[in-house]
């Protein structure tokens, strides 16, 4: 199975405030990267991060809480990353998606042979910084949007000459 991790920052890499976004671009969250990178694999979210969504997701998700262990509908929970990954290859998934927060992206870069990331073109003040994405990485996809805010699409790997198995939206085909 394929591990990816995906997360948004603004440009002075801040991902969180006090426990929200600390900042507002639906554009980014509705647009079609975002979806397929999320929507069409099993997407795994810290607990924090699933509570700070401001949109329903329609896809198999999983949440890490180690206080939640029971499905709520569509939802489901694990206690840890490793939990989470059993699930994952139990299930036939092909690629697991992780997202935040911090801990969560930490932990899972270790493992990761893709990362997406989107950058907010902002500087808010925050309390939660991105992880640096680690040396081993080549970034190998860019995608710029115009608006306000404006954002930007990045898709790195360990493998440079994954390249040529690059759909036109920077992810990588199944």
């Amino acid at each position: 199975m394929m591990i990816s991790v995906t997360f948004t920052a603004s440009q002075n890499g801040i991902i969180r405030h006090k426990n929200t976004i600390p900042w507002e671009n639906f554009n980014e969250l509705r647009c079609d990267e975002f979806t397929r990178a999320s929507c069409s694999r099993l997407l795994v979210l810290g607990r924090h991060s699933f509570e700070a969504l401001k949109i329903k997701l329609e896809c198999d998700l999983l949440v890490l809480s180690t206080t939640k262990t029971t499905s709520e509908g569509s939802i489901h929970f694990a206690a840890s990353l490793a939990e989470a990954m059993e699930i994952g290859r139990a299930g036939g998934y092909q690629e697991m998606v992780i997202s935040g927060g911090r801990q969560l992206l930490i932990e899972a870069m270790l493992l990761a042979d893709v990362i997406y990331k989107s950058t907010i073109l902002v500087e808010p003040m925050g309390n939660v910084y991105a992880p640096t994405i680690p040396t081993n990485f080549q970034l190998i996809w860019v995608r710029n949007y115009k608006g306000n805010p404006s954002h930007s699409y990045q898709t790195y790997t360990l493998d440079p000459y994954t390249k040529s198995k690059l759909s036109s939206t920077g992810l990588l085909k199944l």
